[in-house]
Parts: structure tokens; sequence; C-alpha cells
């Protein structure tokens, strides 16, 4: 009897060490799924836009898109504000990121700066992943100096297209090839019923403008101020007189290189062939002027 107890007493103490043993490797695999590397698979990277239209109005109020690069936890990213229908451009067509963050507890969290200001002048964001397809931006605090983008609002992801391709490295640019262009409905410089921003030249502003409306497309260059103010402009492709499908007619052409020499091809058609009539050179001087070369 005395020998059963004690084999009992034995077995006893055997069961409560394997339960002991249970639980320390359970605390392992507890630890082991909270790994940082496990946290998230959330995806910020690639390009999000937000646009807010007036009523009956095909040309938006605001249009704000931000293209963000992911490295693990770290993100860094470019903001591009279209504000007053076109009339407040606070972006660049230059590659510069001025949004820095870091993803924590699920957030982007860090700063920004606007064009229009100081990059040391610097506010505070937060951005937060709605779903796959949504983000929602927010401002903490705001930059001393003015900036364009929304306080808050919820931007959609745009699927990559050609377009986004072809802006990275945008010259040399000619007539026949803009449709890969980002273009936005704007009637700012009148007849013209699209713009696109293209790469600054020194300090100034380049907005290339497009009437589509009619048979043939016309496009004219304008030099911007720092107050969106209209410098100078050149009608770079244009048609003089006749239809398409007239046999005569005078055409000119463009063909920009980059730091913007401009080349103008003016040629006839006559008898359906094309005849070469003259090139005009251009350049644009410091103070946004177009200036021709002789």
């Amino acid at each position: 009897m005395k020998n059963l107890i004690i084999f009992i007493f034995l077995l006893f103490l055997g069961c409560k060490e394997n339960t002991q043993a249970s639980n320390v490797q359970d605390n392992k695999i507890s630890e082991k799924a909270i790994l940082p590397e496990q946290l998230t698979n959330d995806d910020y990277s690639g390009k999000w836009i937000y646009t807010k239209r007036d009523e009956n109005s095909d040309v938006p109020r605001l249009q704000f898109t931000i293209t963000i690069l992911q490295s693990g936890e770290n993100i860094k990213a470019q903001y591009c504000a279209i504000a007053n229908n076109g009339g407040k451009i606070d972006c660049k067509s230059e590659q510069e990121y001025n949004i820095i963050g870091k993803i924590t507890d699920g957030k982007i969290t860090g700063t920004f700066y606007s064009f229009f200001g100081s990059s040391k002048d610097k506010g505070k964001f937060e951005i937060s992943l709605i779903n796959d397809s949504t983000i929602s931006w927010k401002v903490i605090d705001a930059t001393k100096e003015i900036f364009y983008a929304p306080d808050h609002c919820n931007l959609k992801k745009k699927a990559e297209t050609p377009a986004d391709k072809f802006s990275a490295n945008i010259f040399p640019l000619e007539s026949g090839k803009t449709d890969n262009l980002n273009w936005i409905e704007n009637h700012e410089f009148g007849n013209y019923n699209l713009i696109t921003i293209l790469p600054k030249h020194e300090k100034i502003d380049i907005k290339l403008a497009k009437n589509d409306m009619g048979d043939d497309e016309f496009y004219t260059l304008f030099t911007v101020n720092d107050k969106n103010k209209t410098i100078d402009s050149l009608k770079i492709s244009y048609v003089e007189d006749g239809y398409p499908e007239n046999n005569e007619r005078q055409v000119t052409k463009f063909f920009i290189k980059p730091n913007y020499q401009i080349i103008l091809k003016t040629f006839e058609r006559k008898d359906y062939k094309d005849i070469d009539l003259r090139n005009e050179r251009y350049t644009i001087s410091s103070e946004g002027k177009f200036v021709k070369v002789k």
C-alpha cells in the first residue's frame, strides 16, 4: 500500500512538469507570432489620387496625388496638389520627395513640406490604409507657409499606365507623341481645353496647353511665374489653313530637346506631299521669355 501511494505521488509530479513544459512551448510560439516582420503586410507603395469637382463641372476644383515609395517600415513620397480649378499648382515636375514617414501602429506618420515654401518649413501628416485601394491623408500640423494639399481626404489607388512611365523620361518631346502625357482638363488659357505640367526650366514653370476640339490639334507652350502668372507663350503646333483632307495646307510641328531647345518645323502639303519650308529654333531665357535663335 505504501509503495502504491509513492507511485501515485511520483506520477502526479511527472504530469505537472509536462504541463509546465507545454506552457513554455506555447509562450515561445506566441512570441514568434508577434515578430515585427509578421506584424503587417500593408503596402502603401504606388500612386494615389483624390479629385474634387463642383456639381455639373468637368474641370476638377482640386486634384491631389501622392506617389509613395515604401521600403519596409520607411516611406518617402511626393505629392502634387492642383487647386482653384488649376489656378494654384503646389507641385513639381522633377522627382523631389517632400513627404518622409514611417509606419507605426498601422499608420504612416511623418513630415511634409510645400513646394510653395521652404523645404525646412515642415508640417506633420498621417496616412492610414483603409483597404487595398484606398488610403486616408490627414494634416496633423500645418506648415507655417501656404500649401494646397487638402487637410483631410481619401485617395484611390491609380493603376500604373504608360503615361506614368512616359512622364519619367519626357524628353525629347515631339508632335504626335503627346497622348501619354498627364493631361488635365482646364480652360485657363482661353481656347485651349487641356494642359499638362512639364519639367521646370531653371525656376520657371512650364505648361503645355492643347486644343483638341477641332479637326487639328493645336499646342502652345506657356511660361509661368511663382504666382501662376503667364510670362510668355509660344505657339508650337498649328495649321495655317485648310482641313486634314485638303490637298494644300501649311502645317507647323514641334520637337523639344532637353533643356528646352525647341525646334519648329513648318512644311507645306501640296499634291499630298510634304515640302519643307523652314525650321525655327527657340530657347527659354532665365526670365521665362521665348528667344528665337538666329
